[in-house]
């Protein structure tokens, strides 16, 4: 998990506490800023609330994806589910893993936003390739249980095999599962796209591409 980090927010720190609070578990940079998206920092008691919103307005993606939970979550501020996405694709743009797999998660489900298994493809992915394996085995079950446009047992054994070298709950039962439905040729296909998984994931910004 990614923490804000003190020394990359100037010279105000942040407490501890609110550090662990904000624990980090889209493209829309050129868009105008929604006016519920950025309340009034004033009518804030928490100077460390007012720090993250200023960050995020500033381009800071820590402090965006730490914004859009505090959004998502009503913690400290209103809950806006809308300003939360946006502030999760302003984060996710900028690579941020956590923001990533948060949004996959939200467009798998459609949570505040029109469900799209292709986008939570596309989300999953780029927080996979950065070697997250909740990421992994999310992206790895999707492909495994998607209907017929995304359903793939070959790239569902691939991420899950990841995910289950990461030891992340429930990928082993997963995997068993993909495995299963593989024949000899698939599973020859599955262990050439888990050997590109593994060449892409020792490269750096790795989540740019997937295979």
């Amino acid at each position: 998990m990614t923490f804000i980090n003190p020394a990359r927010i100037g010279h105000q720190r942040l407490s501890a506490s609110f550090l662990v609070l904000i624990c980090s578990l889209a493209p829309f940079f050129l868009c105008p800023l929604p006016s519920r998206a950025l309340p009034e920092t004033l009518s804030l008691p928490d100077e460390d609330v007012n720090r993250i919103i200023q960050l995020a307005a500033s381009g800071d993606a820590e402090a965006q994806f730490s914004y859009a939970l505090m959004l998502d979550q009503g913690d400290r501020v209103p809950a806006d589910g809308s300003a939360a996405v946006f502030w999760f694709h302003k984060a996710a743009k900028q690579g941020l893993a956590g923001a990533c797999l948060y949004l996959g998660i939200k467009y798998e489900f459609g949570n505040n936003v029109a469900q799209d298994s292709s986008k939570a493809i596309h989300w999953y992915s780029k927080a996979a390739l950065q070697d997250w394996p909740a990421a992994q085995y999310h992206l790895g079950r999707l492909y495994l249980e998607g209907g017929a446009s995304t359903a793939d047992p070959a790239k569902a054994y691939a991420w899950l095999r990841l995910a289950e070298e990461n030891e992340y709950p429930g990928a082993g039962e997963a995997l068993e599962t993909a495995t299963a439905l593989l024949s000899e040729k698939k599973m020859a296909r599955a262990e050439k796209l888990l050997d590109e998984l593994r060449q892409l994931l020792a490269r750096p910004a790795a989540h740019d591409t997937e295979p």
